[in-house]
């Protein structure tokens, strides 16, 4: 004969083929079962009563609970929470649910699709938020039904993209685009995205190659690359910013708008839409202002070429060509012999003169 915490004697228990586990007193009367405390899950044939929650856990061997709730409410609603200084409701079901049971493969109705009803079964709210319906395979548990993601989305999930992370319409997380002077946000790991972002403080502005750098470093040596002809005057002053490759950015819209490479000074001027080539032309000169303060971000390049954003009326158009080094212009001139495109971005080549 053992106690419970009760006080209740019990002189027999039994384990039923579903899971449950039943105590009994010397009246073979149930006075504890196990189906009417639920913690993360639910079996078949058990009930969530209103005001009984499933907690999500913290493992399967830790029933610690954690950030996400599933109750029936007094006003006969399934509403699922968030659990922070505030409850936070991210799934609520306006059906008239009196309680929750899993039962004849289905859940409020909604019909699961279980291969064999002899499968064993069970729905578990998980660490991520998600009920999910489970079922026994050969050898472990497999999903077969995702009972509130057909209600409300993938991106509805709290936390679905990590801290900071920012779910679109498809379900791709990414980091938010702003940034603060040299802090803006990364994301924690590249190859999971849903990890979410962390904020920071840039250790160097060469976007390029800050991802090559040990956190624990605090200075790289960079040498000059590329072609010549696309690099942005302040190369030759060590100023190394983002708006590198907005000036690129430009040449390259140049060299489509004169249909030819740089190279090319003899090609002989087409016909075009003077509208369009001049509002190309105006987005191009905005790219190569001469003061990279001015210069628009990407972001906003790819929105004034969406018809969102108009160019900036104050711009520049005394476009000059930095004065290149000796020893880059011959590597330039050494490349071209070789078939390369390096040779310096002259006036007169971007406007069709021979």
């Amino acid at each position: 004969m053992a106690y419970l915490h009760i006080g209740r004697s019990v002189f027999d228990m039994n384990f039923t083929e579903l899971g449950n586990l039943v105590l009994f007193n010397q009246n073979n009367a149930t006075v504890w079962q196990l189906f009417d405390h639920p913690t993360d899950s639910l079996l078949v044939g058990q009930t969530l009563f209103p005001f009984q929650k499933l907690t999500s856990s913290t493992s399967s061997s830790n029933l610690t609970p954690v950030l996400y709730s599933l109750t029936v409410q007094a006003d006969n609603t399934l509403v699922a929470y968030v659990e922070s200084h505030l409850s936070l409701p991210y799934f609520r079901s306006y059906s008239n649910v009196e309680y929750v049971k899993l039962e004849n493969e289905s859940l409020l109705g909604q019909k699961i699709p279980i291969a064999s009803s002899s499968s064993p079964q069970f729905i578990r709210l998980n660490l991520d938020g998600h009920l999910k319906a489970y079922e026994w395979g050969r050898s472990n548990w497999n999903t077969v039904a995702h009972l509130m993601t057909s209600d409300i989305g993938d991106c509805c999930y709290p936390m679905v993209c990590g801290n900071y992370g920012i779910c679109s319409s498809n379900g791709q997380c990414s980091c938010p685009e702003e940034a603060i002077g040299n802090s803006t946000f990364r994301q924690i790991n590249h190859t999971q995205p849903s990890l979410g972002c962390e904020y920071c403080n840039a250790k160097i502005s060469d976007f390029g190659l800050s991802k090559l750098i040990d956190k624990d470093q605090s200075q790289v040596v960079t040498t000059l690359t590329g072609t010549p002809s696309y690099l942005a005057p302040e190369w030759l002053n060590s100023i190394i910013t983002e708006k590198l490759d907005v000036y690129s950015f430009g040449v390259v819209v140049l060299e489509i708008l004169c249909g030819r490479k740089n190279l090319d000074r003899c090609q002989p001027e087409e016909d075009m839409h003077l509208l369009k080539v001049v509002e190309m032309m105006r987005v191009a000169v905005w790219c190569l202002q001469s003061d990279f303060s001015k210069r628009p971000s990407m972001l906003v390049v790819v929105k004034v070429l969406e018809g969102s954003v108009d160019v900036e009326s104050n711009l520049d158009y005394n476009v000059i060509n930095p004065v290149i080094p000796r020893s880059i212009a011959a590597a330039g001139q050494q490349e071209h012999a070789t078939g390369a495109a390096t040779t310096l971005l002259f006036p007169s080549a971007l406007s069709g003169s021979s």
